[in-house]
């Protein structure tokens, strides 16, 4: 039945190659849309390492008409509002943090040189208290927590991996996190770091990628709050209103010279307002409407089109029917020409996106595309664990292509099937006769 419908195509290429160029346009822009909104979906679900539920931002602000010359003892002020928080009956945990926070609130960078097998890398540097785990309920998943105080010259820290649960490539290949046992500081490297403990994996918001962490654990007093990041959790049960109540209430406490507490922000408002001040919104936005756009386009397109070839065959459907066809199988035939009609162009359409994606043409041009591994970006290095490492990445590279690849096809054939079955229904229940006498 297959080679009689591609006869039939074939025989009606004048009148079908209209519809397979429709189809290569229309697939390679729906493939991008579905490229793009798989990413995004796939990065929202993906754990974000913090978990943000009931955890509010502490803004504390220095006043500007303090003195320079004035002499600030930051270890008491410190303790103090850290102390008084704690107290509040409605916090459940409370912390401070240097470049820690999620949401790109603010962060460091730094190079290290990974013990034993001394190579450099660089890893992102969050300095925190131990309550900050609690804060944002983050578990260690071997080892034990570090001790801010540590005894002796060596600082010990906590790591957590990137994407890879590495903390860095070497001679080509992902270095466990496991494996790491100290960490040397780039400029200073008799300042060792010992590894005590592994967290999971984390990233600032959702479309971000993982980043390999150095967590460095440090006493709360240590912190200034000039340039640290207070975060508390609130219990359970507690009411909607606990910014407007905390902000009412511990104003004057907090606000201790040359410090002024201004405001609190629930995360979750924060990570919206991150949405928007990347961007991410409106992409998204664009896309779902130009998705929208493609679906009702396809659809009319289709119709439109198949009416018009349904009509035009009227008498060689009456003749089926008049042969022993029933009308099941001629639109089962219909809808048979019409996917195939779509599969030939997707193969065209497929080689134009992955070309365009290769060439970052849609980049240049600012239109929102994912952050996928390009398969020109992937080394070719030899050796048995870099060859593995290879052939990871081109694994998981096909698994995303076959993935949208079928998202798009299944999308634009629900569609077209839907809108060639009103035709092919009215072309199934011609009579013959009639059909004929029009012929």
């Amino acid at each position: 039945m297959i080679r009689h419908i591609l006869t039939i195509i074939w025989n009606e290429r004048k009148s079908n190659g209209w519809l397979f160029l429709e189809y290569i346009f229309i697939f390679s822009v729906l493939w991008f849309c579905c490229d793009y909104l798989y990413y995004m979906g796939r990065c929202y679900l993906e754990p974000k390492g913090f978990d943000i539920e009931n955890t509010y931002y502490v803004k504390m602000i220095k006043s500007t008409k303090t003195s320079p010359e004035a002499e600030i003892d930051e270890y008491t002020l410190t303790t103090t509002v850290m102390d008084r928080i704690r107290r509040h009956p409605e916090v459940e945990f409370v912390s401070i943090s240097e470049a820690a926070m999620p949401y790109g609130m603010n962060s460091y960078g730094t190079g290290g040189m990974i013990m034993p097998d001394s190579f450099h890398t660089i890893v992102r540097d969050r300095r925190i208290d131990l309550a900050f785990l609690d804060v944002f309920r983050l578990k260690l998943q071997s080892g034990r927590l570090a001790d801010p105080d540590y005894p002796g010259q060596e600082e010990e820290i906590l790591i957590s991996p990137d994407m890879r649960n590495s903390i860095g490539i070497y001679n080509g290949i992902p270095y466990p996190v496991h494996k790491v046992i100290r960490l040397e500081h780039g400029s200073n490297p008799d300042q060792h770091r010992v590894v005590t403990g592994v967290l999971p994996p984390v990233k600032d918001s959702f479309n971000d990628q993982y980043m390999a962490t150095m967590w460095r654990v440090k006493p709360a007093g240590n912190f200034h709050l000039s340039n640290s990041t207070i975060a508390l959790r609130i219990k359970p049960g507690t009411s909607k209103d606990f910014p407007e109540r905390f902000l009412q209430e511990m104003r004057t406490q907090l606000s201790l010279d040359p410090y002024i507490f201004t405001s609190i922000t629930s995360l979750k408002e924060i990570e919206k307002e991150s949405l928007q001040n990347y961007g991410t919104a409106d992409s998204l936005n664009s896309v779902f409407a130009i998705t929208f756009f493609l679906i009702i386009n396809i659809f009319l397109g289709v119709i439109g089109t198949f009416w018009y070839r349904t009509q035009a065959r009227r008498s060689e459907i009456g003749l089926r029917i008049t042969m022993g066809a029933k009308p099941r199988q001629v639109r089962n035939m219909l809808y048979l020409e019409t996917l195939l009609i779509l599969f030939f162009a997707s193969l065209i359409a497929v080689n134009i996106c992955i070309s365009l994606n290769e060439y970052e043409l849609l980049e240049s041009l600012g239109i929102p595309t994912s952050e996928w591994t390009n398969i020109g970006s992937i080394p070719l290095i030899s050796g048995e664990g870099q060859t593995k490492h290879t052939l990871s990445i081109l694994w998981a590279y096909l698994q995303k292509e076959v993935t949208v690849y079928l998202i798009t096809f299944a999308l634009l054939a629900g569609i077209s099937i839907f809108a060639v079955w009103y035709p092919a229904r009215r072309a199934s229940m011609v009579q013959p006769a009639e059909a004929l006498r029009e012929e």
